[in-house]
């Protein structure tokens, strides 16, 4: 008997140290989930801090107009009543003086100076209210506090998913997002032109349907389309104060700001090969540049881009925000939503920088490689016109990787927190819009056989024309 209350005692004693454990074990996990929901707190309060300081800013910044532009009216008003008694006062001394003179002296001029005492009319002081129009109020406070009482009954619920997102842009600055507008529209303009002409160019003339023509219509259709990607939708912002992007139209205009950037990435390489096999190998360059390996490196590029959208999108739109969905930027870029987040965002610009490192930095490894074997080609040449050529070339394409690359690595290698957010945009703006501007006449004014196309096409229709 002793035996078996011992046994039932060294029972109760595993389970008794087995509950211990577990309590041990829920008291950990209970205070990790408190600690990640202290920073959770500290986090979005914080990002609305900073949205009060800079709408205190912007309050500031109105009133200080307002006075401004209000004291002018009165300084403008005491001026004019200044002059008008400076006027009056002049008259009545000469009257003063007339009337002390003899009769005969007293004659002389009293008509003119009558009229000029009758032309005189009284200025009325000009009405300046003097109620502020600046009152002291938050836009959405009421909003907000709703978002904060959402947040914290969803608790650890993800709530990344909005009906829309609002896009800051250049909100805080109206006078630049007017001198935005009027410089972005016809540049806008200009680019869907210039890029459309060297894609029906190099379909249209049969001299042009080469490798490198080939690619260079995929690279103008890039252009096009990373920049209708989001163009239409600055200028919609710019001209109004609707700031707003549905959900889905950002989600969108994030899935292909990623893939049709990282096929641009890859698909400059390609040309850089292509150039490469050109200049090194011309006498295999037909064979080894045959239509079916264009076909396949353009589709390599072409699926490599969106891979890389399809995994970074849906993980940067999944990310937590706590009810926030204000986008510091003028599109739904990666790096603005990353910053949104209220989690820790270690483990996602990890992967962004990863997947970086193949999409971005590989291929311009690549190219640079690329780049010195033609360089050395083109020294161990002997005819100064071939060098001629193969530079105007070779240097379209080194420019255009220039202008674009420098952007992209500068922007993607540092997500997140770490870029400035104001540099981010003008950035952004530049690789988004002046880059696809520039590469149409970096191809046209640099290349003779673009020129020359161009010419054969233009005088083609005005024969036809005349022979109608």
């Amino acid at each position: 008997m002793l035996q078996a209350a011992l046994e039932l005692v060294r029972k109760e004693m595993e389970e008794a140290l087995m509950q211990e454990t577990n309590v041990g074990k829920k008291t950990v996990i209970w205070k990790e989930k408190v600690e990640m929901q202290r920073q959770r707190f500290r986090l979005e309060f914080e990002k609305h801090r900073g949205f009060l300081a800079q709408e205190e800013q912007l309050q500031l910044r109105r009133l200080e107009e307002e006075e401004r532009a209000t004291l002018q009216r009165l300084r403008d008003s005491r001026n004019r009543l200044v002059q008008q008694n400076k006027v009056l006062k002049e008259l009545a001394e000469e009257l003063e003086e007339r009337s002390q003179q003899p009769a005969l002296g007293l004659l002389e001029g009293v008509r003119g100076v009558l009229t000029r005492s009758n032309a005189v009319t009284r200025l009325e002081p000009e009405t300046v209210p003097l109620e502020l129009k600046t009152v002291c109020r938050i836009p959405g406070m009421r909003e907000m506090l709703k978002k904060f009482q959402g947040a914290i009954e969803m608790g650890t619920a993800n709530d990344s998913t909005f009906s829309h997102f609002i896009l800051l842009g250049f909100s805080d600055r109206p006078q630049l997002e007017r001198v935005l507008f009027a410089v972005i529209l016809p540049a806008y303009l200009l680019t869907l032109l210039g890029n459309s002409t060297i894609i029906l160019v190099s379909r249209l003339d049969p001299h042009l349907h080469t490798p490198m023509y080939f690619f260079l219509t995929h690279l103008s259709f890039l252009d096009l389309s990373f920049t209708s990607s989001s163009i239409p939708q600055l200028l919609y912002n710019l001209s109004g104060q609707d700031k707003t992007i549905s959900y889905v139209g950002c989600a969108l205009q994030l899935v292909l700001f990623l893939g049709l950037g990282g096929v641009e990435c890859l698909l400059l390489a390609v040309m850089a090969y292509d150039r490469f096999v050109a200049v090194c190998k011309p006498l295999h360059y037909m064979v080894v540049m045959s239509p079916r390996l264009c076909l396949i490196l353009v589709s390599f590029a072409w699926g490599c881009g969106v891979a890389n959208s399809l995994i970074m999108s849906p993980i940067t739109l999944w990310l937590p925000r706590c009810g926030y969905r204000r986008v510091d930027h003028f599109l739904c870029e990666m790096p603005a939503l990353i910053r949104m987040a209220c989690t820790n965002t270690a483990l996602i610009e990890g992967i962004a920088f990863i997947l970086a490192i193949g999409i971005v930095l590989s291929p311009l490894v690549f190219i640079l490689v690329s780049y010195f074997y033609i360089v050395r080609a083109v020294l161990s040449m002997q005819s100064s016109s071939g060098r001629h050529k193969v530079f105007n070339t070779c240097g379209s394409h080194l420019t255009v990787v220039s202008l674009f690359y420098g952007n992209i690595i500068y922007m993607y290698m540092q997500p997140g927190t770490s870029s400035s957010k104001d540099q981010g945009k003008f950035l952004t703006l530049f690789y988004n819009m002046v880059t696809p501007l520039l590469n149409p006449l970096i191809y046209t004014l640099r290349n003779k056989e673009v020129k020359g196309a161009l010419r054969r096409l233009i005088w083609g229709n005005v024969g036809l024309r005349e022979k109608l």
